[in-house]
Parts: C-alpha cells; sequence; structure tokens
C-alpha cells in the first residue's frame, strides 16, 4: 500500500502538499496524546485512485516516506512550498522568509 500512496504523490500539487501538510499536523497531535481522527484525514486524499490506509500501524512508514519524498523535491526545488512566512535558520540565527 505504502507504494501508492508514495508513488502516485504528486509534490508540485498544491492539493496533494496540503493535504501532506494537514496529515502531518495530525500525525503531531497523535503523537503528543491527543485525541485525533488521523484514518479519516488519511483516506481523504487527493491522491489519484483515492488509496486509503490499510493497516494503521503501518501509516508512521508511509508518512515518513511521503515526508522524505517532498522534502527532497524541497531540496531539489522540484515541489510546491506553501506561502505564507516560515521561520528559518539562517547562520544560528533566526530569520523570517
Amino acid at each position: 500500500m505504502s507504494e501508492v500512496f508514495v508513488k502516485k504523490f504528486n509534490c508540485k500539487d498544491e492539493k496533494h502538499v496540503m493535504w501532506l501538510k494537514e496529515v502531518g499536523s495530525g500525525m503531531a497531535k497523535v503523537t503528543a496524546g491527543q485525541r485525533y481522527d488521523i484514518t479519516t484525514v488519511v483516506n481523504d486524499n487527493p491522491i489519484p485512485g483515492r488509496p486509503k490506509m490499510g493497516n494503521p500501524m503501518d501509516w508512521a512508514y508511509i508518512h515518513f516516506q511521503l515526508a522524505m519524498k517532498y522534502t527532497n523535491a524541497v531540496l531539489n526545488g522540484d515541489a510546491f512550498i506553501p506561502s505564507g512566512k516560515t521561520d528559518v535558520l539562517f547562520d544560528s540565527k533566526i530569520s523570517r522568509v
């Protein structure tokens, strides 16, 4: 199942990226022990074929693969990046871009 999510995830597609961002926020809540229906968010995806989460225990690995694919695309200048202010670290100083 992970290959379906990862292979069809388009790093340049705004809908795909914003869905991944929402999933990431949800995973942070789950990790912090907050109640959050991550299955619904994952399954409400814009990926072609609308793949569904099979085994929730596999989701952490799938999420990691998606995050790595997106990270590499960002670093290579080949991804949609949401607009807005972002804090970044330059020479040990926080800057807003």
